[in-house]
């Protein structure tokens, strides 16, 4: 047996170990050596099922289901740095991943989310520097900081449900190699830093919805021709909300509005690439 498939087994079974001791009542972290004393402190109860049953399929793609339909969520660092793993399919049932759960997947190149997920913690799937494409579940409210950034090999459209209510700072940074982002009707606050240095992204387009957007929030839009804002009063951004904004950049805002854009403080310096639609 090759050695990387021994350590996919000694994780899992940590993985298993560390489960069963949180479902039963105790307490334990990601050091092996703190096992055997949360073991020997555990209450009498029946032990609880193991939280998820993985699988694997060709070239190392992980499956991850739940074990019942009680487990709703993947735990912090629980998948976290899987060297081995070229990809990933979350089986519905699963709501919540949180911090750091698959964290590092630095060789995963594909990913398939639970339809029925909902939040998706701080630094979730941060660094997952091969993934080329990304579907966001229809359903999502939540996308933490940090939680998708650092893809910088992602190559499909952005597509931000309208469900979502709460973006974390630098969600998105890096994804350099995005073509185009669209944010339904949802979403009031972009924050800082959330879609930074999307360098090859071409278009925008952001909902009546939006009401601010943080410092750097598009910085490093140097190739994008067409930004839509469909709020009908002027979000507040910052001086560096635009930083290194493509100069040629058509930005379109409702006509109504053309003129309370053009006058806004920090849109007003964006003033001569506004046109009404």
């Amino acid at each position: 047996m090759a050695i990387s498939d021994l350590l996919t087994q000694l994780n899992t079974i940590k993985q298993n170990i560390k489960t069963a001791i949180n479902n039963k009542g105790g307490s334990v972290g990601n050091n092996f050596s703190t096992y055997a004393a949360a073991i020997a402190a555990l209450p009498t109860a029946p032990t609880a099922p193991a939280a998820s049953e993985v699988t694997y399929g060709k070239a190392d793609v992980v499956t991850i289901k739940p074990f019942d339909s009680t487990v709703k969520s993947i735990g912090d660092r629980d998948f976290q740095s899987w060297l081995h793993a070229t990809g990933l399919v979350l089986a519905n049932g699963f709501e919540t991943i949180s911090d750091y759960a698959f964290f590092g997947w630095t060789n995963a190149e594909s990913i398939t989310l639970s339809a029925s997920l909902l939040y998706v913690r701080d630094s979730a799937f941060s660094g997952w520097s091969k993934c080329k494409a990304l579907t966001l579940p229809s359903g999502l409210r939540e996308i933490g900081a940090v939680a998708f950034s650092g893809w910088s090999q992602l190559a499909s459209k952005i597509i931000i449900p309208p469900s979502l209510t709460v973006l974390g700072v630098s969600a998105f940074s890096g994804a350099s190699l995005v073509p185009e982002l669209e944010i339904k009707e949802g979403l009031a606050v972009i924050p800082a830093t959330a879609f930074q240095n999307l360098t090859a992204c071409k278009k925008v387009s952001l909902p009546a919805s939006i009401t601010s957007m943080g410092s750097n929030a598009f910085a490093g839009l140097s190739a994008c021709t067409e930004f839509i804002c469909l709020a009908l009063t002027p979000p507040s951004i910052t001086a560096s909300t635009f930083a290194s904004l493509n100069s040629a950049c058509v930005i379109k805002v409702p006509s109504a509005a053309l003129a309370a854009y053009q006058a806004a403080t920090n849109w007003s310096g964006h003033a001569s690439k506004m046109v009404g639609i």
